[in-house]
C-alpha cells in the first residue's frame, strides 16, 4: 500500500468513525446489526494472526542468529531491546492502572459481548502442540510461538538449504501482509459497525471513555520519548530534540501512513550521516523493528488493561505479570505495519484467555488514531537505539552528529 493510499485509508476510516458514531445516536435500536458488522472484520483480522506472527518471529530469531555471529554488538543490541521494551510494558501498565480509563463503563452489567473464551489450560503440555497444524487451527500464540522457536532454530542449523527455506518464508509473510493489506480496506466498514454498536448499544458516554483512553496513550508514549529515551540520549552524549527534529520528515512520513516501514530506508540513511556506520545501522534498525517496538508495547498493555478494566475483569497480581510477560514475548512479534498492534493485542488476548476477547470491538474504532502514537514512538525508539549501541561501540563520529544536527536545527533555519 503506498503512501496516498494510506493517507487515503486514514480519511475513510475518520469518515467511518463519525458515521459508526452518528448511526448509534440515530438508529440505537439496530446496534446488533453494527456489532455483526465489526465482528467480521475481527474474525478477518484474527485469521490474520497465527501465520503473521509465526512468520515475523521466524524472520526475527533469524537475525538473532545473525547477531550471535557478531558477538558483542548482536548481545549489546539485544539487551538494550529487551530492557528498553519492558520499560515501556510497565510505562503503560502504570499509566493505566494511575489513569483508570475503562473504570468507569462497568460492562459486565451488561452481559458478555459475545461467547465467553474457554478457560486457559495450566498444564505444561498445553504449550506444545498435538500437530503442526493445531496451533493455527485452535488460535493458540503460546504453541505458535513454541513452533516458530523450532523452527527458526532448526533453519539456523540446515546452511544453505536453511536459507532458502528462510526465504521462502519471508516470501509468505510478504504475501501475509499484502492479505492484510486487503483487510484493512475493510477496516472503514468495521470501525463503523463498531462505533454503531458502542454508541447504540453502550452509550455515548462510552465515548468519553474511549477518547480518556487515546489520551492517555499519547499522553504515555509522550512521558516515554521525554524522559526514558530522552534520558538514555541524554547519558549517551546527544539531545533527543535536536535529533527529533534532524528526523521530522521521516516521523511526519510514519505519522501520516501510520507505518514505520514507509520510512525506514529515510531513517537508516540519516543515521548513516549522523555518523553511525554503515553496519550497525544495517543490523539494529531492521532488528529493532521485530524487537524493539517501544510504542506498541505501551498500546498492548494500556489496551489489555482497559479492557480489563471496562468489563470489571478481576485479574490478581500473578494473573497481571504473567499477562505482562506474555506481552514480552507476542510484543517480538508485532508487525510494524498498520493494524500491527491490534494483530498482538488479539494473539494476546486469545492466548491468555481471562479478559474477553470480544472487547476488542471497543478498541477497534479507535485503533486506528492511536495507531499514530505507536508508530512514531517506535519510529524514534529504534533512532536512538542506533545512536546509543554505535556510541557504546565506540564507533559513533560524534562530530559527524553534532553538525548534521547543528546545521539542522531549528535556529539555524530561521538564521
Amino acid at each position: 500500500m503506498n503512501v496516498s493510499i494510506r493517507i487515503q485509508t486514514f480519511h475513510w476510516v475518520l469518515l467511518g468513525l463519525f458515521v459508526g458514531i452518528l448511526l448509534g445516536w440515530l438508529f440505537p435500536g439496530h446496534a446488533e446489526t453494527g456489532k455483526a458488522t465489526a465482528e467480521v472484520f475481527i474474525r478477518l483480522i484474527k485469521m490474520m494472526v497465527g501465520p503473521i506472527i509465526f512468520a515475523t518471529l521466524v524472520s526475527g530469531i533469524a537475525h538473532v542468529r545473525d547477531l550471535k555471529s557478531l558477538g558483542r554488538l548482536g548481545l549489546k543490541s539485544l539487551i538494550y531491546f529487551e530492557l528498553l521494551t519492558t520499560v515501556a510494558l510497565l510505562l503503560g501498565y502504570l499509566t493505566v492502572q494511575w489513569w483508570q480509563p475503562g473504570a468507569s463503563l462497568q460492562l459486565s452489567s451488561l452481559g458478555p459481548l459475545s461467547v465467553s473464551p474457554t478457560p486457559a489450560a495450566t498444564s505444561p503440555l498445553h504449550l506444545i502442540p498435538g500437530s503442526l497444524l493445531e496451533p493455527f487451527l485452535h488460535m493458540n500464540l503460546l504453541q505458535v510461538l513454541v513452533l516458530a522457536i523450532l523452527t527458526g532454530l532448526s533453519l539456523s542449523k540446515m546452511g544453505n538449504t536453511g536459507d532458502t527455506l528462510l526465504a521462502g518464508i519471508e516470501k509468505i509473510g510478504k504475501l501475509l501482509f499484502q492479505m492484510l493489506t486487503l483487510i484493512m480496506y475493510a477496516a472503514p466498514i468495521g470501525v463503523a459497525g463498531a462505533m454503531w454498536y458502542t454508541v447504540g448499544a453502550l452509550g455515548t458516554n462510552t465515548l468519553l471513555s474511549l477518547l480518556y483512553l487515546m489520551v492517555c496513550v499519547y499522553a504515555t508514549c509522550g512521558i516515554f520519548i521525554a524522559f526514558i529515551l530522552a534520558g538514555v540520549a541524554y547519558f549517551s552524549g546527544f539531545n533527543i530534540w535536536r535529533f527529533i527534529w534532524y528526523i521530522r520528515q521521516e516521523l511526519m512520513l510514519a505519522f501520516a501512513t501510520s507505518s514505520s516501514e514507509t520510512a525506514l530506508p529515510g531513517l537508516m540513511q540519516k543515521l548513516e550521516q549522523a555518523g553511525c556506520p554503515k553496519n550497525i545501522v544495517g543490523l539494529v534498525v531492521p532488528t529493532g523493528y521485530s524487537f524493539n517496538l517501544d510504542g506498541t508495547c505501551i498500546y498492548l498493555t494500556m489496551g489489555a488493561f482497559f479492557l480489563a478494566q471496562a468489563t470489571q475483569t478481576s485479574l490478581s497480581w500473578q494473573e497481571e505479570a504473567g499477562l505482562i510477560a506474555l506481552m514480552m514475548l507476542t510484543s517480538k512479534g508485532a508487525a510494524a505495519v498498520t493494524g500491527g498492534g491490534l494483530i498482538t493485542l488479539s494473539a494476546t488476548l486469545q492466548s491468555f484467555q481471562k479478559i474477553p476477547h470480544s472487547g476488542l470491538s471497543l478498541l477497534l474504532g479507535i485503533d486506528r488514531v492511536m495507531s499514530e502514537a505507536r508508530t512514531v514512538t517506535n519510529l524514534i525508539g529504534n533512532g536512538v537505539a542506533t545512536l546509543v549501541i554505535a556510541r557504546w561501540e565506540k564507533q559513533l563520529d560524534l562530530e559527524s552528529m553534532k553538525r548534521v544536527f547543528r546545521n539542522d536545527s531549528p535556529s539555524k533555519k530561521v538564521e
